[in-house]
């Protein structure tokens, strides 16, 4: 294996724009890799956890992911999975609470009036913050 890790974009839920932080980074680093599902909006695990590998084997180096959104959902099912014997490191970024139906755009402002968010709720907006901070730390 090589001493540089390779690195693989794996976009969320509907994939990512080109003004998404994840493809601007695969402009900037030609080198990166962007992992391309056959069905962005219909996710089915099984199929998912398939292409992740496929794309993971196909590394001639260890790898890192770079998961957003439902994609890091992935990554966490991919290494329970399949381990993590060829992974250098993972960045995750705005997990999925996947056990939360998804919210219409057109509920979202409804949701904000609530304080809703992604299925969390709170009596006061300083306790959601709170609830927020500490739903990001690792560990």
């Amino acid at each position: 294996m090589n001493n540089s890790p390779d690195v693989l974009i794996l976009p969320g839920w509907g994939d990512s724009g080109s003004e998404h932080w994840q493809s601007l980074w695969l402009n900037e680093n030609p080198h990166f890799k962007r992992v391309v599902q056959r069905d962005w909006i219909n996710s089915n695990l099984d199929e998912w956890l398939d292409t992740l590998s496929t794309y993971v084997n196909a590394c001639s180096s260890q790898v890192i992911l770079v998961g957003h959104s439902l994609s890091s959902i992935l990554i966490a099912h991919w290494g329970r999975t399949n381990g993590a014997s060829k992974v250098a490191g993972a960045l995750i970024v705005a997990p999925t609470d996947v056990r939360t139906p998804p919210v219409r755009n057109q509920d979202r402002r409804q949701a904000v009036a609530n304080k809703n968010y992604l299925g969390l709720r709170s009596h006061s907006t300083r306790s959601l913050a709170i609830s927020q901070h500490r739903g990001c730390s690792a560990g």
